[in-house]
């Protein structure tokens, strides 16, 4: 038993460096985290209220500039079949919302994974449509600016998130966090905002830091930097230096 408790402690971390060294926003992943590793993502996922604690990605500019068709076939996770399905979603009044954007995929595979429910949590229509496909549409114009982006969306589910079909929590909140981490470019941004119609489009007024994201969630991201530089990326954010 002790034996077969080393070995799975020694995987978690060969997964977890791995991982955050795909992506040095991620923050630490533990050994009771349930990590669903994909081409195009990595899913933390959170089997008691059955969405994903955050999906973590790369975007890359050159890659977004080839459109994949849409196939909008959602699926069970190979990896976890065990999440959502297309019953909990049935005249729930709720849309089946991308925390990795379907429209970000660079190749069809990815495309495919986007779809899976693991992938996915309840979101009120409108803010999907909205404010949300807003947000996504400005990310990948970055990836495009920046050449290299490093992406968290995540959502929050806490005690006033109600649930649909089987026991699938519906989240309060949703937020994405975005870091350019170049030679010459270091710096972060945060959009958080609630689950519900937006009162307005400005996507920049649901700005903060990552410091202010972590406060909030309990959860220390950007680990695999340097605290100097980290604490700088972290501390502040300047919407000036963005472009809108």
């Amino acid at each position: 038993m002790e034996i077969k408790k080393i070995y799975l402690l020694a995987y978690l971390f060969l997964v977890s460096q791995f991982v955050t060294a795909q992506n040095c926003a991620m923050p630490l992943i533990t050994s009771k985290d349930v990590i669903l590793s994909h081409k195009g993502f990595v899913i933390n996922y959170d089997k008691s209220t059955k969405n994903a604690r955050w999906v973590a990605y790369t975007l890359i500019g050159k890659e977004l500039q080839t459109k994949i068709k849409r196939n909008n076939n959602f699926m069970s996770d190979p990896f976890y079949p065990q999440s959502a399905s297309n019953k909990d979603y049935v005249k729930s009044g709720y849309d089946k919302g991308h925390l990795f954007p379907a429209g970000s995929a660079c190749d069809s595979t990815v495309m495919r994974e986007s779809f899976y429910f693991t992938n996915i949590s309840p979101q009120i229509p409108s803010f999907n449509r909205g404010v949300w496909n807003k947000i996504e549409q400005k990310v990948r114009g970055w990836a495009m600016e920046y050449d290299t982006l490093y992406v968290i969306t995540g959502c929050v589910v806490d005690s006033l998130s109600t649930k649909i079909g089987n026991q699938v929590a519906v989240p309060s909140y949703f937020y994405k966090l975005i870091l350019v981490y170049t030679s010459k470019v270091k710096k972060a941004i945060v959009f958080y905002l609630k689950n519900e119609k937006a009162d307005t489009n400005n996507i920049s007024d649901y700005v903060m830091s990552v410091k202010q994201l972590e406060n909030i969630l309990k959860v220390d991201f950007c680990v695999s930097i340097s605290d100097s530089i980290e604490n700088k990326i972290e501390s502040n954010v300047d919407k000036q230096k963005w472009k809108w």
